[in-house]
């Protein structure tokens, strides 16, 4: 971060990020970076102060992996990433505004995925097992960037330069699934599954249910989801 030359091309030795805020100004009191992610010449922040959470982000944009609506080849300082900051979300059980921000985030060499830390439907009782309400609705993935593979939105092939969201990659048949979740993909909350869903597992090994949460990655010209187990 901050002006290129020759000589700062590379960074041999962990170094000190100074520059999340405006130079010239002080550290914001109570700033803090929740998560932090890194592409191939890209990186990202999510930093909170208070109920303020931005996704910042520096670094290559030319394929529009900054996330703020430009294609820049060189971003010396941090951005935010609008689409993705200072947002909030209605929460019913406390009848209060909450910030959103964002629960994992996957940078490619040139693509970047977001997966949104917003209210879902699928929560765990006391004992520890599912309770699925009606409809059906995860967490939001959000995409942008290099899309020449189809890696970001299968079947188009132009860059986005915000974050999109993408359409579920099936459709499902069921009643309980909603049809406003059903025209946008969304990452599946810890839930019990059985093992024996897992193919080429040594099932032996392993209790009968494992407790899962569905995770996205971005890789070159790629992205991908699994489920990890959360135990």
């Amino acid at each position: 971060m901050g002006s290129y030359s020759k000589e700062n091309a590379t960074v041999r030795s962990p170094t000190l990020l100074r520059r999340l805020w405006k130079e010239g100004r002080e550290r914001p009191s109570g700033m803090r970076a929740e998560r932090i992610a890194a592409g191939a010449a890209t990186s990202f922040a999510q930093v909170r102060q208070g109920d303020s959470i931005q996704l910042l982000a520096w670094g290559c944009g030319i394929d529009g992996q900054l996330g703020n609506g430009t294609l820049t080849h060189l971003q010396g300082s941090a951005v935010t990433v609008p689409a993705l900051s200072d947002k909030q979300e209605y929460d019913a059980a406390s009848q209060l505004r909450q910030p959103l921000g964002i629960r994992s985030l996957a940078a490619g060499n040139g693509h970047v995925v977001a997966v949104c830390d917003n209210r879902t439907n699928v929560d765990l009782d006391p004992s520890g097992r599912s309770v699925d309400r009606e409809p059906l609705f995860g967490y939001d993935v959000v995409v942008w960037g290099r899309n020449s593979e189809g890696q970001c939105i299968p079947g188009r092939k132009h860059r986005f330069a915000k974050p999109e969201y993408p359409p579920t990659l099936f459709t499902s048949t069921s009643a309980t699934v909603s049809t406003a979740a059903q025209v946008r993909l969304q990452a599946a909350p810890q839930q019990w599954v059985p093992t024996a869903q897992f193919h080429n597992s040594n099932t032996h090994s392993l209790p009968r249910t494992l407790l899962v949460e569905q995770v996205f990655a971005a890789g070159p010209e790629v992205t991908a989801a699994y489920l990890k187990p959360c135990k």
